[in-house]
């Protein structure tokens, strides 16, 4: 086993005492943030990408996932995989990839427009379904860069 479970990064922000005063989820709770209108996103499979494809079994997938929950009893496995149950996928990578999306982006997604949303700041939520549903998958529409290079969709702004 290594530092990090496969997709999770060592870059990253991290509590400085100056810029992050406490864990994000604090400060969000304390709404110590910026109160400016929001727009967050997310793929239908955002965990793709950060998924290891030759991990084919639920030991790796554990073994992997302990890396990202270190302080993670037997029981919290037990109930990871009551919520995420193998035959509802395809293949461990599968569960594992949705897992990883919603603890890193689908959830923390969620917190932070709930949190810009209760002190009525504008804030919006796009579950993107379309191109390769992949982390990102938003870019090539954005941009036009799949089918119609130089052509992209207008984005949309809010001013007050």
């Amino acid at each position: 086993m290594g530092i990090y479970g496969f997709g999770d990064f060592y870059y990253g922000p991290s509590v400085d005492g100056d810029l992050i005063r406490d864990l994000p989820s604090n400060e969000w709770k304390q709404g110590h943030f910026t109160k400016t209108p929001l727009l967050v996103d997310r793929d239908g499979y955002e965990g793709f990408y950060f998924s290891n494809q030759s991990e084919l079994t639920t030991e790796g997938t554990t073994m992997d996932l302990q890396e990202l929950f270190p302080y993670a009893k037997q029981h919290f496995f037990d109930r990871l995989y009551q919520l995420y149950p193998a035959d509802a996928f395809n293949s461990t990578f599968w569960q594992r990839q949705t897992i990883f999306g919603d603890f890193i982006i689908n959830c923390p997604t969620y917190y932070m427009a709930s949190a810009m949303s209760d002190v009525g700041v504008p804030t919006y939520k796009l579950i993107f379904n379309a191109g390769t549903q992949k982390h990102g998958a938003t870019g090539a529409f954005i941009t036009g860069s799949n089918d119609s290079p130089g052509k992209s969709l207008p984005v949309v702004s809010y001013s007050p």
